[in-house]
C-alpha cells in the first residue's frame, strides 16, 4: 500500500523548500515545526498544522524529518509528545536529516521493535533558490533502506523530484550524501582560495569571475561562494555563536568519522579542518 499522507518535521532552508514541492505536487502533507510561523506559511499553501511531533505520527502513514541534528531528530522522535508516543502499526519513518549512517542503523533496530520502517533519504540539490518569492529547488534523493518501505514511498518521492537513488539497506543514503558534501566541502575551500589570489593579483572581481565562468575552472562551488558575496544573508553555513558546529562542519565531521570507519584514506580532508576560513572568508569581504 503507498503512502497517501506524508508527515512532515522541520521547515527550515530546506524542509521548506520540500514541503512547498510537494504541496505543489499535491501531496497532502501535516507538519510541524517549533517556529510557528513556518507552520502558518506552510498552512496557508495548504498543508494541514500539527501541534506536536505526537499529532503528526498519529496521522500520517509516512514521516519524514528535516531537522539539524542527530540531537532534534532524537528530540523529534523521543522527546515529549515526540513521534514514539503516536505511530501506527507499520509507519515509515524517513531521515533526511544529514547525520550519520550508524545514526541511522541504530534507529533502524530501535524502530523495528516498535512495528516501524526506517529509511534514511538523504537530500540535496542540482539547483536551488532561497529568493523570497521564488523559491524552489531541483532535488536530488539519496536512499537507504529496505525495498518494501522504499516502494511504497517511492510515489511520494518521485512527486519530489525524478532524481530518486536506492542506494541499498539504511545508511547507505547518508553515507552517499556525506561523500556528496565531502566534495561540496573540498570545492568550496579551493573557490575561495583562487579568487582570493586573483584579488590579491589586482583582478576586477566581476570580470574575473565572468571569465571563470566561462571556462574551465568553473563549478557550482564557485558560483555559490560568488553569490554569497554578491548578496550576503543569514546563513547557517555561518559560524553560530552558541557554539553548536556548522552544518557544513557537522557534516564534514560526519564524513571523517565514516573514513575511519571503513578505513578510507582522507588526508586532503584533514589539512583542510586545519585551516582559518573564517579569516580567509573575511579577506574576500574587504
Amino acid at each position: 500500500m503507498n503512502v497517501t499522507t506524508l508527515g512532515f518535521i522541520g521547515l527550515g532552508n530546506m524542509g521548506t523548500l520540500m514541503a512547498r514541492a510537494w504541496l505543489r505536487s499535491g501531496v497532502r502533507l501535516i507538519v510541524y515545526d517549533l517556529r510557528q510561523e513556518a507552520v502558518q506559511e506552510m498552512q496557508a499553501l495548504g498543508a494541514e498544522a500539527a501541534g506536536s511531533c505526537l499529532e503528526v505520527a498519529a496521522t500520517a502513514d509516512a514521516i519524514i524529518s528535516v531537522v539539524r541534528d542527530e540531537s532534534q531528530n532524537d528530540q523529534a522522535i523521543f522527546g515529549e509528545k515526540g513521534l514514539w508516543e503516536g505511530f501506527k502499526k507499520d509507519a515509515i519513518l524517513i531521515i533526511s536529516s544529514t547525520v550519520s549512517p550508524a545514526y541511522c542503523r541504530n534507529l533502524y533496530s530501535r524502530c523495528a521493535e516498535h512495528g516501524v520502517r526506517v529509511l534514511d533519504a538523504a537530500v540535496s540539490t542540482a539547483s536551488r533558490d532561497f529568493t523570497p518569492g521564488r523559491q524552489s529547488a531541483v532535488f536530488t534523493l539519496m536512499v537507504g533502506g529496505d525495498k518494501e518501505p522504499f516502494e511504497q514511498c517511492r510515489p511520494i518521492f518521485e512527486a519530489l523530484t525524478g532524481n530518486v537513488f536506492h542506494l541499498g539497506p539504511v545508511g547507505m543514503g547518508q553515507t552517499c550524501k556525506l561523500v556528496n558534501n565531502l566534495a561540496a566541502f573540498g570545492n568550496a575551500i579551493f573557490a575561495r582560495e583562487c579568487l582570493n589570489l586573483g584579488l590579491k593579483a589586482g583582478l576586477e572581481f566581476d570580470q574575473m569571475v565572468e571569465a571563470i565562468r566561462l571556462s574551465t575552472g568553473n563549478s557550482r562551488g564557485l558560483m555559490t561562494l560568488v553569490r554569497q558575496l554578491r548578496e550576503p544573508r543569514a546563513s547557517e553555513a555561518a559560524p553560530r555563536s552558541d557554539g553548536t558546529k556548522t552544518l557544513g562542519d557537522k557534516d564534514r565531521d560526519h564524513a571523517l568519522e565514516l573514513a575511519q570507519e571503513v578505513g578510507a584514506e582522507t588526508p586532503l580532508t584533514r589539512f583542510m579542518t586545519s585551516l582559518d576560513l573564517d579569516r580567509l572568508y573575511q579577506t574576500l569581504n574587504k
